[in-house]
């Protein structure tokens, strides 16, 4: 980096209209230059170099559930301690101390991409199976058995969870 062997690719500015008026810069590698996206030092590239797509001076990419939030949900996840300090709950418990959050953030961050906010709430699965784990004796060093449990459960009471109501439904092993 100090002996000036970096050139950072080349950045086409754009402007992007905010809601309230007025607009933003946006910047979008071209591709150009040695190094540059795509691998071409000549800039030669199909559309002309552009790597995110327009339509009429909009952004076609899909906004999604940021890493912060993603990191903040499975903190929050972390905070109830279902695994190491609710063995004594039953699991209708543990469904009505989750279910609230998880309606709020699927409402709220699943509006525009679900599977990403689905993604990010896949660790509440392995929160399950971790609480099975330590509730039940004969799932106690049988981490297969336990992450495959929950799935058994929502077969047979599919709107326990808000995730499963929704479609997420956990694997169920044979």
């Amino acid at each position: 980096m100090s002996s000036g062997s970096y050139f950072p690719p080349p950045v086409r500015l754009v402007e992007i209209p905010k809601a309230g008026g007025g607009t933003r810069p946006f910047g979008i590698p071209t591709g150009g230059g040695p190094g540059g996206a795509g691998g071409h030092g000549d800039g030669a590239r199909a559309g002309g170099g552009v790597v995110f797509p327009f339509e009429l001076g909009r952004l076609l990419a899909r906004p999604a559930i940021s890493t912060k939030a993603a990191k903040s949900i499975r903190t929050k996840i972390r905070q109830w301690q279902l695994a190491s300090a609710r063995n004594n709950q039953s699991l209708e418990d543990l469904a009505q101390l989750v279910n609230p959050a998880v309606r709020g953030w699927m409402n709220y961050y699943g509006q525009f991409y679900r599977s990403e906010c689905v993604r990010v709430l896949q660790c509440l699965k392995k929160v399950l199976a971790s609480w099975a784990l330590r509730k039940y004796k004969r799932l106690r060093r049988r981490r297969r058995a336990s992450a495959h449990w929950p799935g058994r459960i929502a077969r047979r009471n599919s709107t326990l969870f808000v995730l499963w109501t929704l479609g997420v439904l956990p694997e169920a092993g044979s």
